[in-house]
């Protein structure tokens, strides 16, 4: 039952732009989900071909398409403004979101921004990965969390650290309920 012929129809016929019931138009699948499913089903045909269910890949000479010709998001960087006001708007916030307040997502947004650490490297940080008393001040993010799969020591700016050092120290007059 495994036919690449009918996996890539299935993928040119997600592609494809549908009216719902209303008559509006809704986008396809974006070749870049398209390729993502594409590169899903060739991993699981060279699976079955490593775990001898199979003689070989039968997904093997399908190819990715151009994503770079259905852009549909476009990445860039936030403004200095921009990050500004989300940073304002997070501070000032009295909503919880994902487990975290509006003050720590504040810093996070700043961590993010001053460092270029990844979610999983952000989420992983505990008051032991600073040290705000050397100069410069350094944070540490451990191998296993880290993106090269070693340890990182960063510099930090010194505004960033001041305020971290700050926000800390009100995190630590905090009871534990509220941390």
């Amino acid at each position: 039952d495994l036919n690449a012929g009918r996996v890539a129809g299935w993928l040119a016929d997600r592609r494809k732009q549908k009216t719902n019931k209303e008559g509006h138009d809704i986008a396809g699948l974006s070749v870049a989900s398209s390729n993502h499913y594409l590169v899903a089903v060739k991993s699981f045909g060279h699976w079955l071909v490593k775990d001898r269910r199979g003689p070989e890949n039968p997904f093997a000479h399908l190819s990715r398409m151009n994503a770079r010709v259905d852009v549909r998001h476009e990445r860039r960087a936030l403004t200095q403004k921009e990050l500004g006001g989300l940073i304002g708007v997070a501070e000032q916030s009295d909503e919880t979101f994902r487990g975290l307040d509006g003050s720590t997502r504040a810093m996070l947004y700043r961590l993010a921004a001053m460092t270029g650490l990844r979610a999983s490297e952000l989420a992983s940080l505990t008051p032991a990965s600073f040290d705000l008393t050397s100069d410069p001040p350094m944070l540490t993010v451990q191998a296993a969390c880290s993106k090269h799969r070693r340890e990182d020591v960063l510099p930090i700016h010194l505004d960033l650290a001041a305020r971290l050092r700050q926000w800390l120290s009100e995190r630590e007059r905090q009871p534990d309920d509220q941390r």
